[in-house]
């Protein structure tokens, strides 16, 4: 198990209230889903809930960061990861879903 799992696993353990949580393997780090719809990835040992205009700096510099995007088709411009946010925001507001990231030392 990585340590991107078992942190997984005990963000699963805390939010159990939400209903089965499923903690799948993706790539180098984990995700969380609930129901088939994942809601939380843990990447580098950090728990990523939401992505926003106060984050996107973070986001950014996490798309630039060759750790983070080492299975990913590339590192990202800041603009390409601006056009990235602007794409989860819009599906946020047109269907009430999209991607979300925190970061929770």
């Amino acid at each position: 198990m990585t340590g991107a799992q078992e942190i997984a696993l005990e963000f699963a353990e805390r939010l159990e209230g939400l209903g089965p949580i499923r903690v799948a393997r993706m790539f180098s780090g984990a995700n969380l889903s609930i129901h088939g719809v994942t809601f939380a990835l843990v990447i580098g040992g950090t728990f990523y809930l939401r992505v926003d205009d106060e984050s996107r700096p973070r986001f950014a510099a996490m798309g630039a960061d060759p750790a983070v995007m080492r299975y990913l088709p590339g590192l990202l411009s800041r603009a390409e990861s601006d056009a990235v946010v602007d794409r989860l925001m819009a599906a946020l507001d047109t269907s009430g879903m999209t991607f979300w990231a925190v970061e929770v030392p």
